[in-house]
């Protein structure tokens, strides 16, 4: 917000300020004078009083784009389009000007100064302004002269608003001035209700002779920022932000302590060129050039800002913990943990230290972490890679996707636990913390139910009393002050002294929660007075058991610990890391530094605390084993160099090659110290000269028990272990810099805590011996769906094996040999027949797997399967005892047991089988799938393709090919199993069986039939596929399968032996199914069967809601229409479906066997098989159909959720298309306008002549579309069923008098005015709640009646949905007053003429046409100009007056009619404002429910002027109907007579020709009724569907204008009578010569004709 100041400069200064504003920036000026930084309110007032000449009235906001690259940002701002709004006024979207999000929801604001003058705020309010951002000053002394005005205004009005103060600081002093005016204003105003920041407005300024005086550099800007933040800080006032230009916050203001800090930023052009560093809220200043109704002075500052609910947490500090186990504590219920409950979902509950309320974090690079369940050891996955608000968070096996990444980021209290999917945090749900509360996912939102703390889950001893040092300075120690027992004494730390002050004790209150009990005291220590905010005071007090006194404990690693207060999530801090005794301690977000660190120890020397450390690592290794001790880096081990036997040879760091130097045995002494020996030398382990010194070598040395030869390995909890020299504490063996190459040197070094100091050991672990599966051929696949493949389908030894996409080759079969002998398996390759061996045999991991000799020849060919349940295994190397797992390329290695990599996999069924006796066993196995029996052999492909011996030959070796369904014998297969279950397919034509030419067991072997030998070549195995096709094998080989060539579909297309397995699916289709009968297993009633497969709600629906034979069934949208309810009734065994619309049933077209044929609605037959279905009870709710004709399952199309989908049936698959959930629907009638139409008499129910009055009796009435025969149904809140029937016109409820009369009266809620809905075929009755009887049409008179039974044909009615309104014409009344109507003013026909509210005359210009748009709008003209009701100037704002106008289809003429139950209709703007009358005027407002904005709706009749002139003359020629069509054009002529005489006696003298119409001046004749046909146009086509309008006129002498001035008035009026509101040539109307071969009109000036028509419409 750049200042403005009047002022003088030189000329070229002027010249560049002026490119300057025109980018939106202008010339700021700094103060002269200076006062004391800490000076009054009073003080800085008065000082800005007295210099006058440094406060000029010109001050504005504006832009701060000083240091913009001039052509740069002109550039910029002529680029592409301007940014602009979008959304509603209640969920705003702002888009740059490439049409790009840049905040939704969005925030309107504005910012104001006295620049804006004296600020109408009431019209701010209402112009769509979400928030205002005042200035109340600027530089250290000047004050805004309208900010106590505008801040009285906003609070008054209720607008959010922040403040802002124009910065001039040059320095941090000027800067601590500037903070200490802001909390004087602050104080003073009472500024604790602001929606938005105090903005901070850093720019460029200048002296009083225009040069800039502006801090220049980053570093200044810095000092300033700080002084200013720190200093407000200590006044306790935090929500403090920065505003800047673009080119400002990327330039001096990008330090890291800054820019963070920069929240609002201004730029000009179409997209804001920067990020925002900021956690929350944040905005854009896009313009400073913005109008807005309200402020009149000068332009004001447009802003878009994020929504104030924001939260970033991606941009929020990582909360840094190191791996380890924890509980996740939440915040908002103390001592309450998120659970893994039994069904596997995480919820809240409260703390039972349980395994299921603990888990592990998983460092896994860039701040994230994996969490792992220690009940389950699966990890905390989003859901389906679903991340939005309420997605669950489930548990899952290890996997490398972001769905299982967690960032923990700092909040103001406690932490988030975020997904690395994007912005969204771990969550309560609804803020919900009773035990059992779900936790998901959801946006940030602030609330405490999204804050939680981690305690470890590693126990503190609270048998023991503790002295806890601070990391800063272990002399130093927390410590009661003065070794007070009072409450409030303060926590601090203090050089120790062994006191009992300085002791404190631990007692568990929950999950990894504790109170911390001073021993001198007994008390607790607290975050003083329950203090959430940072400084926040520890104090010990007596215990109460409140969150504020409970600390979990964070286990940061090597003893190092942090403590958490349970209600803020703030850690025990020492404030600004000064470690000096006496520093009384604070809480603080926890930031991980040494501040917030502490141990637990006592004294002790340092043999003492290695002795402790070798005892308590004793064991970990085996002692004599032989062990590869490897680096983090993968196959990077310890050598000898050059493999040396001699002492101080050096130790190196070597890729793993299994050689004795890099191999190691451990032994420990009786203190458990280890020596660590070279297998190949003989030499241990030594530190050089037994030096101490960091960076000491490390060689092998013959043993002499010294200290440089012993060693600690301490388990570092991740699988890594340290080794830890002998010679002194916290001294470990070390890669020097780091480096894992060939030849790194290894060293001894300080511990560090770094992967150059963490080793792996490596050794030939067990293997579990024995048989876990069967000898098989199998396909292997990865928990992530890849499969074991040999790479490039490779037959050469060496070729490696990888995980790859199933592709369904032979490369991914291979076989399981076990050997009962070793214990063990042999993995072969079904391509190569070659056998998986390791390369080397190494015991080190990430040793390649690879396939290699034809038979298996050592142990590194031998493998262990380890059942890992839930149907997975472990493949694990006899050799190495190390675990099958994949790199990050796909290719298979070793990996160590319980390795990220390691492979769990499941073995499935593989088409290469390896072996004769596998393939004997799948034959066996798959005996069931197919019944011997005829069977047409149909592609699954196209089903109606089929096995066919071509030309119906009887001849050996005859073709075998596909072929359309024909059903002849050719086509028909007998299927029979021998004794092990091979399949032979013999045709019955030829008698002859499907054979594989030669035997050869290739992929494009012919087939053909053949005599039956018994061979190979002519047994298969049929195995049926989950979708109920099948695979049929070749018992020649395994993988090779019946199929078509090129996978072809069509006549002729030649079968042949296929690998392809995809390809080669068959369907085997009974010629005579056989299909079981089924208990009556559904219930009674109407219902809407929904397929599994549709997630959106489609039900099946007979096609148009038809009632034919052989209409279609299809899936459709869920319409509530009878078309989609059905009813069950059971025949034998089996269920007919039956339509309640039609009352027709689902049939299966032709009884047709193959899979896709058509389901259609018929008519019921009892002996139809194809309407009948036995229906499958699947368990889970939902049903399946099976239709007894063909044996085929009811189905949706493709599994289609698409409208129209059509519904066919096909082979069971099980799948959700063909399993559907029946809905039962009690309620027959929807709420909104209808008709009841008798289904007897063809009529409607009607209030007898249209009456408003109580008593009116309800009758039959032929359907004429009038208000008398709508009714508007609504139910009765809180009964089932019950509905209130009231007719639209009067607002009168449907009743049943005592003495059963059927009229309408008053809504009393009695039951004789309720009415229930059933069903009666297939149409709706109404019962009656108080009798319970059935309204009844009854006798040739049509009469109303009530009788007991439902099933009479009188009780049905065709209950349909009707328009609240009418099209017509209407007179419109004041629902609170009738007598007065809409009514134009003066019975004008002006456009601009004004509407409102008249006592009734019944003229024109209180008739009204109505007329329904395309859009579903109303258009409502006055009938006397035929202009419509338009909103002036379109202005839709509150207040806005009503007029006619010329037709344009603006949203200004268009309305929206309501109908509000008992009060009438509300007339709606497309803004949502409605018409309101107030007094005789009429305007738009707020829809408020009043009775002046409630009106009633009249019909009324309006005949035109020009028809009430037309005189009836007659004619003879004519014909005295339209045949059944409809009159739809007007045609023009010119009669070549002078006069309406002449044309008279022609049209009743010999010439056969009439018209409906002539016109002369001010006269109109007409000759035919309009429904009649007049003999006019020369095609009878035409004559039947025009009107014909005759005019005097010649040729030489054309109607004159008053003749088409008269003619135009007719056709205005005819276009009304059809609803038209245009009239267009070629559309709706036409010339004579266009349908005749003839001049006429020629020389008719009929576009004037047509424009004066279309003006007398209001267009």
């Amino acid at each position: 917000m750049a200042m403005r100041k009047k002022t003088c400069l030189a000329s070229s200064l002027v010249v560049a300020l002026g490119l300057l504003c025109s980018l939106g920036a202008t010339p700021v000026f700094a103060d002269d004078g200076s006062l004391p930084v800490d000076a009054s309110l009073e003080e800085r007032l008065a000082y800005g009083e007295a210099h006058p000449a440094d406060d000029s009235n010109d001050y504005t906001a504006g832009s701060s784009m000083e240091g913009e690259p001039l052509a740069a940002a002109l550039d910029d701002r002529s680029a592409s389009g301007s940014p602009y709004w979008g959304g509603t006024n209640a969920s705003k979207v702002f888009y740059n000007g490439y049409g790009e999000v840049f905040a939704s929801p969005a925030l309107k604001v504005i910012d104001v100064s006295e620049w804006q003058g004296s600020i109408d705020w009431s019209k701010v309010q209402n112009s769509s302004v979400d928030a205002v951002i005042l200035r109340f000053g600027y530089s250290t002394t000047h004050f805004d002269k309208q900010f106590e005005r505008n801040l009285r205004e906003v609070r008054r009005l209720g607008i959010p608003f922040g403040v802002y103060i124009f910065s001039t600081a040059q320095n941090s002093n000027d800067a601590t001035s500037e903070a200490y005016f802001t909390q004087q204003i602050v104080n003073k105003y009472s500024l604790y209700d602001l929606s938005l920041p105090i903005f901070y407005d850093l720019e460029s300024f200048y002296d009083s002779n225009g040069n800039a005086i502006s801090p220049n550099s980053v570093s200044a800007y810095e000092g300033i920022v700080n002084a200013y933040f720190n200093t407000l800080s200590g006044f306790g006032i935090n929500k403090v932000s920065i505003y800047s230009g673009r080119w400002y916050a990327d330039t001096y203001l990008k330090a890291a302590s800054v820019r963070p800090r920069v929240s609002w930023i201004a730029e000009y052009g179409p997209k804001l060129r920067t990020s925002f560093n900021c956690a929350g809220q944040y905005g854009w200043q896009y313009t400073s050039s913005g109008r807005l109704d309200g402020i009149t002075a000068n332009t004001v500052d447009m802003n878009a800002f994020s929504s104030a609910d924001f939260v970033n947490v991606v941009n929020l500090p990582d909360y840094a913990l190191a791996d380890g186990t924890y509980y996740i504590d939440s915040i908002a219920k103390d001592s309450s943990s998120v659970t893994v409950g039994d069904n596997g979902q995480l919820s809240l509950f409260h703390a039972q230290g349980s395994s299921n309320q603990r888990f592990s974090l998983e460092s896994s690079g860039s701040g994230a972490y994996r969490i792992k369940s220690e009940s389950t050891g699966l990890y905390l996955s989003v859901a389906d890679d679903n991340a939005q608000s309420g997605s669950s968070v489930v548990q899952a096996a290890y996997a490398q996707d972001s769905r299982q990444l967690w960032h923990i980021r700092v909040a103001d209290s406690g932490v988030y636990i975020q997904s690395a999917l994007g912005n969204w945090v771990l969550d309560l749900c609804s803020g919900n913390t009773a035990d059992g509360t779900s936790v998901r996912i959801w946006a940030p939102n602030k609330s405490i139910a999204q804050r939680f703390t981690f305690a470890s889950s590693s126990a503190v001893d609270t048998d023991k009393a503790f002295v806890i040092k601070s990391v800063l300075n272990p002399q130093l120690v927390m410590d009661i002050h003065g070794g007070s027992s009072d409450n409030r004494a303060r926590l601090q730390i203090y050089t120790a002294n062994n006191s009992q002050a300085q002791m404190f004790t631990f007692k568990q209150v929950g999950n990894g929660l504790f109170e911390i009990v001073n021993v001198n005291s007994g008390k607790p220590f607290e975050a003083q007075g329950g203090s959430v905010s940072n400084g926040g005071a520890i104090s010990q007090y007596s215990s109460n058991g409140t969150s504020a006194q409970h600390w979990s404990v964070i286990d940061c690693g090597n003893g190092v610990y942090s403590f958490i207060n349970s209600k803020s999530g703030k850690a025990i801090d020492v404030p600004g890391a000064n470690g000096v005794s006496g520093s009384a301690l604070q809480i603080y977000t926890y930031n991980g530094s040494d501040a917030q660190k502490w141990t637990f120890a006592s004294a002790r020397t340092v043999r003492q605390q290695l002795d402790d450390l070798a005892a308590s690592s004793r064991g970990l290794v085996k002692e004599g084993v032989e062990y590869a001790i490897g680096s983090i880096s993968e196959r990077q081990v310890l050598d000898i160099s050059g493999g040396s036997t001699n002492s101080g040879a050096n130790l190196q760091v070597y890729a793993s090659n299994a050689t004795p130097a890099q191999r190691w045995t451990f032994s420990y002494d009786k203190n458990g110290y280890a020596t660590i020996t070279n297998v190949g030398s003989g030499k241990v382990l030594d530190v050089s000269a037994g030096s101490k010194k960091a960076g000491a070598n490390v060689q092998q040395y013959e043993p002499n028990g010294t200290w440089a030869q012993k060693w600690i390995l301490v388990n570092c909890g991740d699988g890594s272990v340290k080794v830890c020299s002998a010679l002194k504490t916290d001294f470990v063996l070390d890669l020097a810099g780091g480096a894992t190459s060939n030849g790194a040197n290894v060293q001894v070094y300080d511990d560090n805590g770094t992967d150059a100091q963490r080793f792996r050991l490596y050794t030939a672990g067990d293997v579990s011996k024995g048989q876990t599966i069967d000898s098989q051929s199998a396909i292997v696949t990865a928990p992530d769906g890849r499969v074991f493949d040999v790479t490039s389908g490779s037959m050469d030894s060496g070729a490696a094996i990888q995980l790859y996409s199933p592709n369904g080759t032979v490369a991914q079969g291979f076989g399981f040999e076990y050997d009962a002998d070793k214990g063990l398996y042999a993995i072969k390759s079904a391509k190569s027949y070659r056998y998986l061996f390791v390369q080397d045999g190494d015991i080190v991991p990430g040793s390649a797997v690879k396939q290699g000799s034809a038979s298996p020849s050592s142990s590194n060919y031998y493998w262990a399967i380890e059942d890992a349940g839930s149907g997975s295994y472990r493949i694990v190397n006899a050799c190495s005892g190390c675990a099958l797992g994949a790199n990050a390329s796909g290719k298979l290695v070793t990996v160590s047991r319980g390795d990220s990599r390691e492979l769990s996999v499941a073995f499935a069924p593989s088409g290469f089988k390896c072996l004769r006796s596998e393939q004997d066993a799948e034959a066996a196995a798959h005996v069931s799938d197919l019944a011997d029996g005829e069977y047409l052999v149909s592609s699954s492909k196209n089903y109606s393709y089929v096995l066919d011996v071509t030309g119906a030959s009887k001849g050996n070796s005859a073709n075998i090919q596909l072929y359309r369904s024909n059903m002849t014998n050719a086509q028909r297969w007998v299927v029979s199993h021998d004794d092990r279950g091979y399949v032979t397919f013999s045709n019955a034509g030829s008698n002859k069986v499907i054979d594989v030419a030669g035997g050869n067991a290739a992929a494009g072997t012919n087939i053909a039939q053949y005599t039956s030998n018994g061979t190979y070549a002519q047994k298969w195995i049929a195995a049926k596929q989950s979708d109920g096709t099948y695979l049929i094998e070749s018992a020649l080989r395994p993988g090779f399968y019946l199929g078509s060539r090129g996978f072809g579909v069509s006549n002729g297309v030649n079968v042949e032996l296929s690998f392809n397995e995809g390809a080669s699916h068959f369907a085997l289709l009974s010629t005579s199914p056989s299909v079981a009968k089924c208990d009556d297993i559904l219930p009674k009633g109407y219902f809407t069967l929904s397929p599994a497969c549709s997630s959106t709600g489609k039900v099946i629906d007979v096609a148009g809601g038809s009632s034919s034979n052989g209409a279609n069934v299809q899936l459709y949208n869920s319409n509530g229409t009878f078309a989609q309810l059905f009813s069950f009734e059971y025949r034998d065994g089996y269920y007919v479906i039956r339509n309640v619309k039609s009352q027709k049933v689902l049939d299966v077209a032709g009884g047709e066997l193959l899979p896709g044929a058509n389901v259609q609605q018929w008519d019921g037959d009892s002996a139809n098989i194809n309407q009948l279905f036995t229906v499958i009870d699947n368990s889970d709710g939902t049903f399946s159909f099976v239709n007894r004709a063909t044996g085929l399952v009811l189905n949706i199309a493709n599994g289609s959720d698409s409208a129209r989908a059509n519904v066919n049936v096909s082979l069971f698959n099980g799948t959700a298309a063909q399993e559907f959930t029946l809905h039962q629907v009690t309620e027959f009638l929807s709420e909104g306008a209808s008709t009841f139409e008798s289904m007897t008499a063809s009529k409607v129910l009607d209030v007898a002549s249209g009456s408003t009055e109580d008593g009116a009796a309800i009758q039959l009435y032929a359907a004429n579309d009038t208000l008398a025969q709508k009714w508007y149904v609504s139910k009765v809140p809180g009964l089932d069923n019950t509905y209130e029937i009231e007719f639209i016109c009067s607002t009168k409820v449907l009743s049943l008098t005592d003495g059963g009369k059927l009229v309408q009266l008053t809504s009393s809620g009695a039951d004789s005015q309720r009415w229930h809905s059933t069903l009666s075929g297939g149409k709706i009755a109404l019962q009656n709640a108080a009798t319970g009887q059935y309204l009844c049409v009854s006798g040739s008179s049509a009469a109303l009646g009530m009788v007991d039974s439902s099933e009479l044909p009188g009780v049905r009615f065709n209950v349909k949905s009707a328009g609240v309104l009418s099209e017509g014409s209407y007179t419109i009344q004041l629902i609170s007053n009738r007598t007065q109507v809409l009514d134009v003013t003066g019975g004008s026909t002006t456009a601009g003429a004004s509407v409102g509210f008249y006592g009734s005359n019944r003229t024109a210009a209180q008739i009204w046409d109505v007329r329904k748009n395309s859009d579903g709008t109303y258009e409502i003209s006055s009938a006397k100009s035929c202009k419509p009701l338009d909103i002036r100037n379109g202005n839709q704002t509150v207040g806005n007056g009503v007029q006619i106008w010329t037709r344009n289809e603006g949203n200004a003429q268009k309305w929206n009619l309501v109908y509000n139950r008992g009060e009438g209709y509300t007339i709606r703007s497309t803004s949502g404002l409605v018409l309101a009358s107030s007094g005789d005027a009429l305007a738009i407002s707020e829809d408020n429910g009043s009775a002046n904005q409630r009106f009633a709706f009249e019909k009324t009749t309006y005949i035109p002027p020009a028809l009430t002139e037309v005189q009836w003359k007659g004619c003879t020629h004519y014909s005295s109907s339209r045949y059944g069509e409809d009159w739809s054009v007007i045609v023009i002529h010119l009669s070549e007579y002078t006069s309406l005489s002449q044309i008279d006696n022609t049209f009743w003298g010999t010439r056969e020709a009439s018209a409906h119409y002539a016109v002369a001046p001010g006269q109109i004749h007409q000759y035919v009724g309009l429904n009649d046909t007049a003999w006019a146009v020369g095609n009878w086509e035409w004559n039947k569907r025009s009107v014909s309008i005759e005019h005097v006129g010649t040729t030489a002498n054309p109607p004159s204008y008053a003749t088409l001035d008269t003619s135009a008035q007719l056709m205005a009026a005819l276009a009304r009578s059809k609803g038209w509101r245009h009239l267009t040539m070629g559309d709706n109307v036409g010339i004579h010569k266009w349908y005749s071969s003839t001049s006429c009109p020629a020389g008719t000036d009929v576009n004037w004709l047509v424009a004066k028509a279309n003006q007398y419409l209001g267009n």
